[in-house]
């Protein structure tokens, strides 16, 4: 849904930058995760379990509660900033 624009511009820009996303994870030599913001507010302690396991960073369940709480949150500024 775009708010306060043009319903097709959004998705112009939006599968535009997809394609970047797209062609940048080609030319990585290196494993790469990708995660969903709006995935990672609905299931924020799956969200820190697999980026710790992406990183090979073993964590306990407790950890794993406090790092969500502490980081995860939605209307954050500094998921605004540019």
């Amino acid at each position: 849904m775009a708010i306060g624009g043009d319903l097709l511009s959004a998705m112009h820009e939006s599968a535009l930058s997809y394609a970047a996303t797209i062609a940048q994870l080609q030319q990585l030599q290196q494993p790469a995760l990708l995660i969903s913001y709006e995935k990672a507010l609905q299931y924020p302690q799956r969200t820190v379990s697999v980026i710790a396991g992406f990183c090979g960073q073993p964590l306990t369940d407790d950890r794993i509660a406090e790092i969500a709480a502490e980081t995860i949150t939605a209307s954050d500024p500094r998921y605004l900033a540019k």
